[in-house]
């Protein structure tokens, strides 16, 4: 038998309509060296016959259904638990993988000794049609950060912002298993936790390639982003000691209600209100001014915010900002050239 290099970990929950397209994606470049672990927490729909169609032609697939749903951040610590790789891959499942991209981790794997390896990625339309921004991560060629503090530092401080999506993660799994995970469980950043809790022991290698082809607005917990990204991002970045405050803020700034920029978009599109700015409130303690222009931010109209952000997306040819705000209750078309 071969030894499994490569283990491609899927945490889903009544997704089977972008499963399918996922698993396609990868089932078309399996080889002998990697299998597909799916952790399915308690789904009700179709899930297990899309998966099992696909076990009738792939050995290497293995699914685990769970009798309860515990959480993506429990599933995917258990698809890790269940695997055989070296090292495992986290992968969304409702994203694809494009041609190429196994042999390409397969080639990486082969390189060196690594911790953790990134992989880029281009973020498509929800439909997958359009292409909204071509590389994420803006590399000429692939990078290596070392395993020194100055370089662990650049890591966070380049890489952070992207690696809260998790489909670009691929790390050792016996780092993983070794490193604390419950802490960070209802995070929904539990690799994130897992990657900066202490420094890593081997090198990081980001892949400049583009291997993965993100679907942009179909994420589970869209009324639930305030939370996420203003109260949880944030205290998860600043729970990282041994970084440097510089790295840390170049991710995100430690004072939640600071976030103007955030807190104007989640505005524009319906998701900052009083209830949300009370909570944000009760979890870290906020400067005068902070509260004063977060607040500000808070009475300014909705609908206002939307056509500003609109108009913006515009100038600067973000189309899928376009897409985002057209979901908002205060969405008003702006006509191009406004």
């Amino acid at each position: 038998m071969s030894i499994i290099k490569l283990s491609i970990c899927i945490a889903t929950y009544n997704r089977c309509r972008f499963l399918y397209e996922t698993l396609l994606s990868i089932v078309k470049q399996l080889t002998n060296e990697v299998e597909v672990i799916i952790v399915d927490g308690a789904s009700t729909d179709e899930t297990y016959s899309v998966v099992n169609k696909f076990q009738k032609s792939q050995q290497n697939i293995k699914y685990i259904f769970l009798e309860k749903k515990g959480g993506v951040d429990q599933d995917f610590c258990q698809s890790v638990e269940m695997a055989k790789g070296k090292y495992c891959w986290l992968f969304s499942d409702d994203d694809l993988l494009k041609s190429g991209a196994i042999e390409s981790v397969l080639n990486a794997i082969e390189r060196d000794d690594f911790s953790l390896i990134i992989v880029n990625a281009e973020l498509r339309s929800f439909d997958m049609n359009k292409v909204f921004r071509k590389s994420i991560l803006f590399l000429k060629k692939d990078r290596i950060y070392d395993n020194d503090i100055q370089s662990q530092n650049h890591l966070l401080a380049e890489t952070g912002s992207y690696l809260s999506f998790i489909g670009c993660v691929i790390i050792e799994r016996e780092e993983w298993l070794k490193r604390e995970k419950e802490e960070y469980f209802g995070t929904e950043f539990v690799h994130i936790g897992v990657i900066f809790q202490n420094f890593l022991p081997k090198p990081t290698l980001c892949l400049s390639e583009i291997h993965i082809s993100i679907r942009l607005g179909n994420s589970q917990w869209s009324q639930r982003a305030f939370k996420i990204w203003i109260i949880n991002w944030p205290k998860l970045i600043w729970s990282f000691n041994n970084y440097s405050k510089k790295s840390k803020r170049a991710v995100v700034c430690e004072e939640p209600l600071r976030q103007y920029w955030k807190l104007m978009y989640f505005r524009a599109m319906g998701l900052f209100t009083k209830k949300e700015y009370d909570e944000a409130l009760k979890h870290k303690p906020q400067g005068k001014i902070v509260k004063i222009v977060s607040k500000i931010i808070l009475i300014t109209s909705g609908k206002g915010l939307n056509i500003f952000f609109n108009i913006y997306a515009r100038v600067r040819k973000r189309i899928w900002m376009i897409d985002e705000l057209k979901n908002s209750k205060y969405y008003i078309h702006v006509k191009d050239g406004a």
